[in-house]
């Protein structure tokens, strides 16, 4: 059987550092954080590629250098490339015009990991940097992840899986059981327990060490998934609707009234394709509280005491 090679795509902030962590800890998965990134940048802002990656360059700085490396560590062992969405859709973009097959490859899997957009956004406003504030419409991925969505539904081989963020630290390992039956592979326990990073096992990334610190720190330091400390649940009236959410949301965690203003039109402008998501049943990974496995062994129990006093 084939290698897999999964592919973790979701707007930054998402838990999707911790979800790698996962996978890292399986220590079956070949690991690799954000490929994409650089050479997203690298068309599109000078100075941001700058501030990511100083004056290195990646050794995978082109997609297709990406593509065949990727493919290329398949040989040897299952391949995890977790991808922020805007920088996967223009990935995409980059195959379709090339008319690669890419897509097509019956080992490769994709993920939407999608967290609450309104957490999303509150969680990039502590991490962004004034000026990051023009590409915060970009950044914030959920029309990108949309794109990306209908895109793999539609050339992919096999059928993508859509995981909600909330679900990874209300029940992780039902989760994780359950994506692991999905994509036929065992489970192991580590996936929802793991060790805090070290030089031993560092995150598997090429960007400079103060931006990784800066927006994976918590995840780098974390055992386990978590409810996020910027997790903003009940902070508002309007949010108590079936999805925790309503197109009024007020961000008044935000003081400055003009950046308020732009984090309210960004997601009023991305709540819709989040919301369109969320109506894909068919695609979305879910688990039973139930214990179906309890179940099973009662019911073979059972069945065996039955058997036994109709042979009395």
């Amino acid at each position: 059987m084939d290698n897999k090679v999964v592919y973790l795509i979701s707007p930054p902030r998402s838990l999707s550092t911790a979800f790698l962590r996962s996978i890292q800890a399986r220590n079956d998965f070949h690991v690799i954080n954000e490929p994409g990134t650089y050479a997203y940048f690298n068309t599109h802002s000078e100075v941001v590629k700058k501030r990511l990656f100083g004056d290195e360059i990646p050794q995978l700085d082109t997609y297709d250098k990406i593509e065949e490396n990727v493919f290329q560590m398949s040989k040897y062992k299952n391949v995890f490339v977790k991808e922020i969405s805007f920088s996967m859709e223009e990935y995409l973009k980059f195959h379709s015009n090339t008319n690669s097959n890419w897509i097509k490859q019956k080992n490769l899997h994709f993920i939407f990991l999608l967290r609450n957009p309104y957490d999303t956004a509150l969680s990039i406003y502590k991490k962004l940097k004034p000026d990051g504030l023009k590409t915060l419409n970009k950044q914030l991925g959920y029309i990108s992840s949309y794109h990306l969505y209908q895109y793999i539904v539609e050339h992919g081989s096999n059928e993508p899986i859509i995981i909600k963020s909330e679900d990874l630290y209300h029940d992780s390992i039902k989760l994780m059981k359950s994506l692991c039956k999905q994509l036929n592979i065992s489970y192991t326990s580590n996936m929802t327990t793991w060790n805090h990073i070290s030089n031993n096992m560092p995150l598997k990334d090429s960007k400079v060490s103060e931006y990784t610190q800066h927006w994976h720190s918590d995840a780098m330091q974390s055992n386990g998934f978590h409810i996020p400390n910027n997790h903003h649940q009940n902070s508002i009236q309007d949010r108590s609707d079936g999805d925790g959410l309503k197109n009024n949301v007020l961000f008044e965690n935000i003081d400055d009234i003009n950046i308020r203003k732009v984090y309210q039109d960004v997601y009023q402008e991305h709540l819709p394709f989040y919301q369109e998501l969320l109506l894909q049943d068919r695609h979305i990974l879910t688990f039973n509280s139930f214990d179906y496995e309890f179940y099973i062994l009662w019911y073979i129990v059972m069945l065996m005491v039955t058997c036994f006093i109709i042979r009395k």
